[in-house]
């Protein structure tokens, strides 16, 4: 059954390409596209490519939640304790204007992908039922989110974000799990040397959100260099999410695993 679907998208794929001229990637968003359509109820394997469109992100994501909330339909003691909160959709932005200002330099072709993907804000007031711990996948242009004038070229770079309360509900540990981490992070490395583009605006966001804010970054090369972001970074989602969902546990907490503390 696989090779016959993957037949069946390769197909496609080829009789967009002999009727018009478009980018390869405004392609294979659309084929995708049509793909997710066709079984709405489906369940939906996790995203693994660099060019992995919002809608597909959403569809995956949503499966976390949507699992617990039917996992404890009729069933309230399994409600306590809650899992970790995914958050459902891909982040892009910081705020909503930032995605609205893309929106309009973008082609059309991609509003659909860019109004699928979520803002950090979003992320921050999401209602999460008092969970401890709150998940996010990033996926942002390597080249920053200045530009939007041609979508179809730019390359993306997607990371983890986990968010932590302390037991004592005054601060927040927040872990920037990038699999391509900085190449020379140390005890010691300050915040602003390690976190650049995306990450350092998340940072600054975060920052007027809470009085306390520790930070931890992956100090975990073994990924480094592959190519591999949107995988390691999904997988990550999910190892956390498997973890139990508690107040932040010091240093002996399996989430901050390969990570440093950055200093302020």
């Amino acid at each position: 059954m696989k090779n016959i679907q993957a037949k069946t998208v390769n197909d496609k794929t080829r009789n967009c390409q002999n009727k018009d001229t478009r980018h390869p990637r405004t392609i294979l968003q659309q084929v995708r596209q049509w793909i997710l359509t066709q079984n709405p109820d489906r369940v939906f394997r996790m995203p693994t490519h660099p060019d992995t469109i919002g809608p597909t992100f959403e569809r995956y994501l949503q499966q976390y939640n949507k699992g617990q909330l039917e996992a404890i339909q009729g069933h309230p003691e399994l409600a306590y304790p809650k899992r970790a909160y995914v958050h459902p959709r891909c982040i892009s932005f910081v705020r909503a204007a930032q995605r609205q200002r893309y929106l309009k330099r973008c082609s059309s072709a991609w509003h659909d992908d860019i109004a699928a993907r979520a803002t950090l804000e979003e992320f921050w007031l999401a209602p999460k039922d008092a969970t401890h711990t709150a998940l996010a996948i990033c996926a942002v242009p390597t080249a920053g989110l200045k530009a939007g004038w041609k979508v179809d070229d730019e390359e993306w770079h997607a990371f983890s974000i986990a968010i932590l309360k302390e037991e004592s509900q005054k601060g927040k540990h927040v872990i920037f799990w990038d699999c391509d981490p900085y190449d020379q992070l140390t005890e010691g490395t300050r915040v602003r040397e390690a976190l650049q583009g995306f990450q350092r605006l998340a940072y600054e966001y975060l920052r007027t959100k809470s009085k306390s804010l520790t930070i931890w970054y992956n100090n975990d090369r073994s990924h480094s260099g592959q190519e591999k972001c949107v995988r390691y970074s999904m997988e990550r989602i999910s190892i956390w999410y498997e973890l139990a969902n508690t107040p932040f546990l010091g240093p002996q907490d399996l989430r901050i695993k390969n990570c440093l503390k950055l200093v302020p």
